[in-house]
C-alpha cells in the first residue's frame, strides 16, 4: 500500500511538471544563454573548455551548440531535458538509499525537496540545466562510491568538467580522506580520490580563463 502511495505521489508531480511545461512552454533565452549563443556563432567549440563565469560548462555549452546546429534554437528543449534529469537523479537518489538501507521514509523527503515548485524558476532558463547535469552527475558518483571506483572516478571528472560546483565533491573527498586518515582507516582507493581531488583543484584554478571574468 505504501509503495502504491510513492508511485502515486512520484507520477503525480512528474504529470504536473509535465503538464506545466506542456503548456508553458519557454520560448525565450535569457541573459546568460545569449553570451554562450554568441560564442558558439563566433568561435563553434573552439572555446568549449574556458571557463564562463569561473566555471567550466563543457556539457552545456555542447548541448546549445546542438540546439544552434540542429534544432533551430528551440528554449522549450531545455525545460523536458532538465526535467528528464531530475526525474532520472531522483531515482538513482532512492536507489542509493536503499541500497544503504536508509529508511524508506526519505523517499517523501526527496520527492518535496526535487519536485519543489521553485524548480520551475530554473528550467525556464536554458543554462540553468547546468545544475540539473550536476545533480545528476553527483547521483551517479555515490550510487558508483562504494560500488565502483572506476566509474565513480569518471563521474567526478564528469562532473567538474559540467560545472564548477563539482569542486564541491572534491573538498567532500578530501575531507573524508584526512577524516579516514585521523581513524587510521584509510584504504588504496581513498588515496587515489584525494590525489585527483588535488588534481582537480589545481586544473580549477590555473586552466585558461579564456575571455570569462576570474573574480
Amino acid at each position: 500500500m505504501k509503495t502504491n502511495k510513492n508511485i502515486f505521489l512520484f507520477s503525480f508531480a512528474i504529470s504536473l511538471f509535465i503538464l506545466i511545461i506542456t503548456i508553458f512552454p519557454n520560448k525565450f533565452y535569457w541573459v546568460d544563454d545569449y553570451y554562450i549563443i554568441k560564442d558558439l556563432e563566433e568561435n563553434g567549440l573552439k572555446n568549449i573548455f574556458y571557463k564562463f563565469n569561473s566555471h567550466f560548462i563543457v556539457f552545456t555549452k555542447f548541448l546549445f551548440f546542438l540546439d544552434i546546429k540542429y534544432l533551430n534554437y528551440n528554449p522549450t528543449i531545455y525545460s523536458f531535458l532538465s526535467l528528464a534529469l531530475i526525474i532520472s537523479s531522483f531515482l538513482i537518489i532512492i536507489k542509493t538509499i536503499n541500497q544503504y538501507k536508509f529508511e524508506k521514509k526519505f523517499f517523501f523527503l526527496f520527492l518535496v525537496i526535487i519536485f519543489s515548485p521553485k524548480i520551475f524558476v530554473s528550467i525556464s532558463q536554458p543554462i540553468n540545466i547546468t545544475w540539473f547535469l550536476s545533480l545528476f552527475l553527483t547521483s551517479i558518483f555515490f550510487y558508483f562510491y562504494e560500488k565502483n571506483f572506476k566509474l565513480s572516478i569518471i563521474f567526478l571528472y564528469l562532473n567538474f568538467l559540467n560545472f564548477s560546483f563539482g569542486l564541491i565533491l572534491c573538498f567532500f573527498l578530501i575531507v573524508r580522506f584526512l577524516f579516514k586518515k585521523f581513524l587510521k582507516s584509510n584504504n588504496k582507493n581513498d588515496n587515489i580520490y584525494f590525489i585527483n581531488s588535488i588534481l582537480l583543484i589545481l586544473t580549477y584554478l590555473f586552466f585558461t580563463e579564456g575571455s570569462s571574468n576570474l573574480i
